[in-house]
């Protein structure tokens, strides 16, 4: 499948304006997905310092994602097929992350006690309890 890069904020940033527009950018993206919203699920990889480890990060809300990918040094946001992915990189290191939609299930049992922490019963209650994101508008003239 084609790899489509939604956005890409280090492409953007040869100028003030050009900064500017990496905003208007990445916002046309969010409002993408705000418009298809429902709660979901980043899980893959989290680089830091000391090393890289398995993650995830449950998102309530639109605002939850935002808060999510906010304050990073560069972000690249991917779409491939009907999967979305997200390079969050910063100074320690780089997530690789897939937002993956919850199913019925998943969304009705959110709670349960699989997201306490992050181990093997969590990544086996995510892989069985959500879907590809979708693919996504994106309406390039900002």
């Amino acid at each position: 499948m084609k790899e489509l890069v939604l956005f890409q904020s280090d492409l953007y940033y040869e100028s003030d304006d050009d900064y500017d527009m990496a905003g208007i950018m990445l916002n046309s993206v969010m409002q993408s997905i705000k418009t298809v919203f429902e709660p979901c699920v980043f899980v893959g990889t989290v680089g830091r310092w000391n090393g890289t480890f398995s993650g995830y990060r449950y998102c309530h809300n639109f605002n939850d994602l935002q808060n999510v990918i906010s304050g990073y040094d560069d972000i690249i946001i991917r779409q491939i097929g009907t999967r979305l992915y997200f390079s969050l990189i910063h100074h320690d290191g780089r997530h690789e992350m897939e937002l993956r939609r919850l199913n019925d299930y998943g969304y009705n049992n959110r709670d349960n006690a699989s997201f306490d922490c992050f181990n093997e019963e969590t990544l086996r209650y995510i892989k069985r309890n959500t879907k590809n994101f979708g693919k996504l508008f994106i309406d390039r003239e900002g």
